[in-house]
């Protein structure tokens, strides 16, 4: 068992999962618990054999911490334990135990804040019960004093965002590999993370993990959206001064939850120390009181600013009602409510909290509330003028040194800071002034590369009064330091309400920032609910996915390239064009092209603008990609049957609203088998499961599919090679990155290798192999060659053969050793031998 109390503050996700199986298939029961909230989340879901709705909800959620128990175990359920183990999570199988309604009840009661009557409903299904039981029980959530009567339980919402499995969120690079920063652009979540706050930051990663499929939602992120590129100045002030200024919120109301589950009778029969009290208060301080206080503030400034620009972009009418509604129903109507709850709150602090220490990074409470607070306040008032004093008269005796005068007394040219390995006060003055304060009376403390830092007797003498002024006062402010965080810590669950509120304009904000700042400004895309509302004109069609000029952001991201990104068109629909298969040369941009389909899919649900010029895109209800596989072999499980297994999971999976990216399938066996494969699951995706399916192959006679059945249309990416001038028999490739319809007849594979730096042997004999290889295959795939044909063919490779013998005769003439004969003709054994057996084989037809 885990015991929460020992767990890192950063973990605040723990899931608990029930399996069953049985012949109707696997149901599960499914429980989270949030320990900044105290909220417990639960479901009950019926999944398939692949288990996807599950690996879509632990995407979707990404607990820290997971335990799962099964009852009927069997060999089927190495899938599911397969997908447990592939999430960064803390993962152990505990064994499944029958939960009654009365022992959930007795073990859960304590920790809710009702009656655990209110919750009949999430506590009906016997499943989930189980899960809820292990997850409380293994974590020991209810021998943590801080869930005592404080933890809610919610359904968790199944519906209403678009699945992913890990596979996607790898293959886009959606979110960031270990060692890899956040805020750079080789990750999708790195290119929109211009998020300001943290909370801001951890809503992005919610969003990414949770496109959304509700269109009126998405509609209104995108009006908000669209509400801050077209307004610079308000954007300018919310991102540069208010959200600046926001602290973070979800850890200030996880700390004040915390403390809010603390017996503030208990507390006064404690010692009154502010160490003592401090740790008690689980290290909350009067700092992050003043903390929320800012933050309330600059979010007062925040929704008055945003209502006056409405105000006015209304009268002038450059902002339509639509616009006006969103912006209302999403941030200012929860923004209102909020803060007018937090009018306790914010006379608290003003009436407690010395706001103008505050704004000088010391945090006490106002001295009024006892004589004994007021006579150090004037102490400590006293020191701090003592200390300016002192500070003047070094000041003057620089100038003096110097031979100036100081005109502007504002302008100080020494000044005091806490600096040294004891942070007690020392003077600063810049390096050019170091030859004045050689005396003994200064000490030195250290010289950086601008700055002499120095101290004096006094000095010292005075930040060890100061020092002492401040610890006798905060020991006499314990108690109403104590009572001011207690009552500050009820409004945790507002702080979490406005924390929610602040992080989705945060987001918004970055979206924008995002659109605008891109290589090419990024255009608001026009979603559909993706059914089929005109056959008569399917380019008018709800089904229709197109974007012109559509880019690859992270691609385009990259200024190292030294080269334009080249865009491309898309256009599908279930008139013609469900599946496309992508045919073309190696680092063509095959790859490239179908995966920024996907991304620019993803941001369109998650309401962000998209890298194109022109764009409609339907709901997507799931995302799949088969994108490049890995062997597992502590599992046992190779490279090809990895795939397999991925290709399996789609097969199951896929709806008629789903998008599935397809790269390179079947390359991991052989030819004709992984051709086979490919034909069969394409054929499958189009003709019966009807997604809407981009794939890229090396296999070029998948496009015959484009003949051979409805709604398949093929494209390929373009490139060209062409001879030196100078250099004979050496090639140039160019890749023009530009995809056209059509199918491509090569791949170019050996003059990639050649650009890799292959020796130029290898590359040579690679050539001529091929071409062999291409002739032999020529004529045993040409059923219908005639006895002439044959006849040409034997004539050609006959020919080669005695060119071949020819040589080796020659070299025999030329060579001085049996050793530099051997080196002279290895190369030229091999091709006869090969053209030996062609021979055969055409002759043997």
């Amino acid at each position: 068992m885990a015991n929460t109390s020992e767990l890192d503050s950063n973990l605040c996700f723990l899931c608990s999962i029930a399996l069953r199986v049985s012949l109707s298939g696997p149901v599960a029961g499914l429980s989270f618990f949030n320990n900044r909230s105290g909220t417990f989340s639960v479901c009950e879901i019926s999944d398939n054999d692949q288990f996807s709705e599950i690996e879509s909800l632990l995407v979707r959620n990404k607990p820290n911490m997971l335990v799962y128990s099964i009852q009927n175990d069997q060999l089927g359920l190495r899938t599911f334990k397969n997908i447990i183990e592939m999430q960064n999570s803390t993962t152990e199988e505990i064994r499944s135990k029958t939960c009654t309604m009365d022992s959930i009840i007795d073990i859960l009661s304590p920790l809710l804040r009702r009656s655990h009557r209110s919750y009949r409903k999430e506590l009906e299904s016997d499943i989930i019960r189980e899960s809820l039981y292990n997850l409380i029980n293994y974590f020991r959530l209810n021998q943590s004093s801080e869930n005592d009567g404080k933890c809610e339980i919610k359904f968790l919402l199944v519906d209403g965002y678009m699945r992913m499995d890990s596979a996607c969120i790898h293959s886009l690079k959606i979110f960031p590999v270990k060692g890899e920063s956040s805020r750079v652009s080789t990750s999708l979540y790195g290119l929109l993370n211009k998020t300001r706050t943290a909370i801001g930051s951890r809503k992005l990663e919610s969003w990414l993990r949770q496109p959304l499929t509700d269109l009126e939602i998405i509609s209104k992120r995108q009006d908000i959206v669209e509400f801050f590129s077209e307004n610079d100045i308000l954007r300018q002030k919310i991102y540069g001064v208010y959200l600046r200024k926001v602290c973070d919120l979800d850890k200030i109301s996880s700390k004040f939850r915390r403390v809010a589950s603390i017996n503030f009778e208990d507390i006064k029969s404690l010692k009154q120390s502010y160490r003592n009290s401090e740790n008690l208060l689980l290290k909350c301080t009067l700092e992050d009181v003043v903390k929320v206080y800012d933050s309330i503030s600059q979010s007062t400034l925040m929704f008055k600013d945003i209502t006056e620009s409405i105000s006015e972009m209304g009268a002038s009418e450059t902002l339509s009602k639509k616009i006006i509604d969103s912006i209302y129903s999403l941030i200012l109507f929860p923004l209102e409510e909020i803060l007018s709850k937090f009018k306790g709150y914010i006379q608290l602090v003003e009436c407690t909290v010395d706001l103008d220490e505050a704004n000088n990074g010391n945090y006490f409470v106002v001295s009024h509330f006892t004589p004994e607070l007021e006579a150090l306040s004037k102490e400590k008032e006293r020191i701090k003028k003592n200390i300016e004093s002192h500070r003047k008269e070094i000041e003057d005796f620089l100038y003096e040194e110097r031979g100036q005068v100081n005109f502007d007394s504002n302008r100080e040219a020494v000044r005091v800071l806490n600096e040294g390995t004891d942070n007690m006060l020392c003077f600063r003055v810049t390096r050019k002034d170091i030859e004045f304060f050689q005396d003994k009376r200064f000490k030195k403390v250290r010289i950086n590369k601008n700055d002499y830092i120095f101290r004096t007797q006094e000095l010292c003498k005075l930040s060890e009064e100061q020092d002492e002024a401040i610890s006798r006062y905060n020991k006499a402010q314990t108690l109403v330091l104590t009572k001011t965080i207690s009552v500050a810590s009820t409004y945790w669950s507002l702080i979490e309400k406005l924390s929610n509120i602040l992080g989705t304009i945060d987001v918004l904000l970055s979206f924008t920032l995002t659109s605008l700042c891109a290589p090419k400004r990024f255009v608001r895309p026009k979603i559909t609910d993706g059914n089929c509302n005109n056959k008569e004109e399917p380019h008018k069609c709800g089904c229709r996915l197109i974007c012109k000029n559509l880019r690859h952001p992270l691609v385009e991201a990259q200024g190292n390239l030294g080269t334009t990104f080249v865009a491309n068109n898309v256009d599908m629909h279930r008139h013609g064009n469900l599946l496309t298969v992508i045919t073309g040369p190696n680092m063509g941009g095959k790859s490239t092209y179908i995966r920024q389909i996907a991304i620019c899919t993803l941001l369109s649900q998650i309401g962000c603008f998209v890298p194109a010029e022109e764009a409609q895109l339907p709901i997507m209800h799931q995302l799949m990609c088969r994108i490049g596989a890995s062997d597992a072999q502590l599992l046992g499980i190779s490279t090809f049957f990895a795939e397999m297994i991925e290709a399996a999971a789609i097969l199951r999976s896929a709806t008629p609203q789903t998008l599935v990216i397809v790269d390179e399938l079947g390359r991991g066996t052989s030819t004709y088998d992984g051709f086979g494969l490919a034909w069969s699951i394409a054929s499958c995706l189009v003709k019966e499961k009807q997604s809407y399916t981009l794939f890229a192959t090396h296999f070029h006679e998948l496009s015959i599919l484009e003949f051979a059945m409805e709604n398949v249309t093929n494209l390929k990416v373009t490139a060209a090679t062409k001879k030196r001038a100078l250099e004979k028999n050496e090639n140039i490739l160019t890749f023009f990155y530009k995809v056209e319809k059509g199918s491509a007849d090569e791949s170019l594979g050996v003059d990639v290798a050649e650009l890799s730096g292959l020796p130029e042997v290898t590359i040579k004999r690679a050539r001529q192999k091929a071409s062999e290889l291409e002739d032999i295959e020529r004529i045993y795939m040409d059923t219908s060659a005639t006895r002439e044909k044959r006849i040409r063919t034997l004539t050609d490779i006959s020919s080669k053969l005695y060119s071949g013998l020819r040589k080796i005769l020659d070299s025999f003439i030329i060579s001085s050793t049996p050793m530099e004969f051997k080196e002279n003709v290895s190369g030229l054994w091999e091709n006869l031998r090969d053209l030996s057996k062609g021979t055969a084989g055409i002759c043997s037809a």
